[in-house]
């Protein structure tokens, strides 16, 4: 479907197509080893990205989010920004992180 961001029907505010996804492989840190992203292009053409897995901050998880004018520069700023994260609570722990310090993202959302 070429024309997929010329949809327009009332009361939808925006349309996301999923153009890509990827394994992330991190074994020093992320309890499973890897994680995911899934990378969006909106009706502009700009792309977000979203990691499957966040860090538990005040009790609520922040997962690693991306933009770009590419999938893969998208792609990209949402591993900077996830690993940043990491070594943002590393930093406050002063220790290893543990299972309690990841949160994962609903296994259908990827």
């Amino acid at each position: 479907m070429d024309r997929w961001n010329e949809i327009n029907i009332k009361g939808i505010s925006g349309i996301d197509k999923l153009v890509a996804e990827f394994q992330i492989w991190e074994i020093a840190t992320v309890p499973s080893g890897k994680f995911k992203v899934k990378v969006f292009e909106n009706e502009r053409g700009s792309f977000k990205g979203f990691t499957n897995v966040g860090m538990v901050v005040n009790g609520t998880p922040e997962f690693g989010v991306g933009s770009g004018n590419t999938i893969e520069l998208a792609l990209e700023d949402t591993i900077r920004n996830f690993v940043s994260e990491m070594n943002d609570k590393k930093t406050i722990k002063s220790d290893e992180l543990t299972d309690e310090d990841f949160a994962w993202a609903d296994p259908h959302d990827f």
